[in-house]
């Protein structure tokens, strides 16, 4: 295998849980967390969230944060899911907070891919890869001409 393909998080209900960068203060914001552990561990509430977003190659769209306080334990309960559950809608948990790279699920210029770092949680519409080989040679097959070719045949 290449790489695993994963689709993430869905909230449910993204007013409840979700918020701009701008919107939290620096002391409830858990960024940097390597693991869900990491982050289950800590005193904080907000986490950074990969949600997709428009076209853009390469880096960008790190524009949201999210409730992640106790592992998603708010989400969970809105969602009426035991905590240790891994499925719809909190896809993939393991994967959370590792470095891949994502890819828009939907976009009028076509297809995109955008290296995330360590410490986001990422959802439905920011669908990450995580390869086995060199993150920066499939990205940069990725964002090539080449990759934009293939998808138009």
């Amino acid at each position: 295998m290449l790489a695993d393909i994963k689709q993430g998080l869905a909230t449910c209900n993204n007013d409840l849980f979700l918020r701009a960068w701008y919107e939290v203060s620096n002391k409830g914001f858990g960024y940097r967390m390597i693991t869900p552990e990491q982050a289950f561990e800590s005193a904080y509430k907000w986490f950074p969230y990969n949600k997709g977003g428009g076209y853009g190659k390469w880096y960008g769209n790190n524009e949201y944060i999210v409730n992640w306080f106790k592992g998603g334990k708010d989400i969970h309960a809105y969602s009426n899911l035991p905590l240790d559950y891994s499925g719809a809608p909190v896809r993939a948990k393991r994967f959370y907070f590792r470095e891949g790279i994502t890819y828009g699920l939907i976009s009028s210029f076509g297809f995109s891919a955008r290296r995330v770092f360590e410490g986001f949680i990422f959802d439905v519409g920011g669908s990450m890869i995580f390869p086995d080989l060199s993150m920066n040679k499939l990205q940069g097959f990725l964002c090539s001409n080449l990759t934009k070719n293939f998808i138009a045949i």
